[in-house]
């Protein structure tokens, strides 16, 4: 494989095909993926507990990837996009693989931030890009009937 030990986050609130099509990109090119699922007890939609099952039934195929919990403390999605939130998410993340991390997947949306570059300096930061699966959990959030080819 191109990469030993890769990284793709995110909330999946909901999880849709746009997720799963870069989870099984990325899995293509490394020797272990994990995934990580950020929860919180202020903010969740979607129970971590649900959100896990989806993910884990939608990559039990794939033998390079385990799925995990990483719990955000920000009280509010504005609070969220503090970077001590961040950091203290990679430095969680870290914990939890317990290994160096090579390579972070993430979705183009975030390519023009410092929030990947700055919580993974040693890590390779792969942008893949939303057009290819044109959706995103906050559209679905907002009109689940327009969306729902992509859930």
């Amino acid at each position: 494989m191109e990469y030993e030990v890769g990284m793709f986050g995110g909330s999946f609130e909901p999880l849709h095909i746009g997720h799963i099509h870069d989870m099984i990109r990325a899995a293509c090119v490394c020797d272990e993926l994990h995934i990580m699922i950020s929860w919180s007890k202020q903010r969740d939609l979607i129970p971590k507990e649900l959100r896990y099952r989806w993910v884990l039934n939608s990559v039990k195929h794939l033998p390079n990837v385990q799925v995990h919990l990483v719990e955000d403390t920000a009280a509010t999605k504005e609070e969220y996009a503090d970077m001590k939130y961040w950091l203290q998410g990679a430095e969680d993340i870290r914990r939890i693989i317990g290994k160096h991390i090579d390579v972070v997947f993430a979705g183009d949306d975030y390519k023009d931030t410092e929030y990947f570059p700055n919580c993974y300096p040693d890590s390779i930061i792969i942008y893949y890009p939303r057009k290819e699966v044109p959706v995103s959990s906050t559209a679905i959030r907002e009109d689940v009937i327009r969306q729902w080819d992509y859930i």
